[in-house]
């Protein structure tokens, strides 16, 4: 029964050491901007025509949001 409670007690030990030290790193993480991109199917199409963009316009708003 003794050796339950040492084990019980360190697991209790340990699960609270890392609960702290990931709020600590949580505080410390610097902030990061995400951009979310979302494309609808461009049917395959390489060059615009119609409402289908084209890959090439998709391509060049890729290009110019990572710039």
């Amino acid at each position: 029964m003794l050796r339950f409670k040492i084990t019980k007690g360190l697991l209790i030990s340990l699960l609270t050491f890392l609960l702290i030290l990931g709020t600590i790193s949580f505080i410390f993480a610097a902030e990061k901007e995400i951009v979310v991109l979302s494309i609808n199917d461009f049917h395959g199409a390489l060059v615009p025509a119609g409402k289908n963009v084209g890959a090439v316009k998709l391509a060049d708003a890729l290009k110019t949001e990572k710039a």
